[in-house]
């Protein structure tokens, strides 16, 4: 499974930019995503999962598409939250 996100943006209503025109190119594998609070991961694993809409089109290839349908990457992408 591939998974291409093209120009993603999110701009929650207080205001809060948490994503600004990503784009990213996933081949199948586990990975990791990390980065200081307030980074935007959660935001990005939400959209992934389509848990929330982005403010832009989708953007979200191959990938996406099949979960807007059966929530097949939805199932295919985990989070794992660091221990405090």
């Amino acid at each position: 499974m591939h998974l291409a996100i093209r120009g993603v943006s999110k701009t929650y209503t207080n205001g809060v930019r948490a994503l600004r025109d990503v784009t990213l190119d996933i081949p199948r594998g586990m990975y990791g995503l990390l980065g200081p609070n307030g980074a935007g991961k959660s935001t990005l694993m939400r959209t992934i999962a389509t848990l929330q809409e982005p403010d832009t089109e989708p953007g979200l290839e191959d990938v996406y598409f099949s979960v807007m349908a059966g929530h097949q990457g939805a199932r295919a992408a985990a989070a794992l939250p660091e221990a405090a």
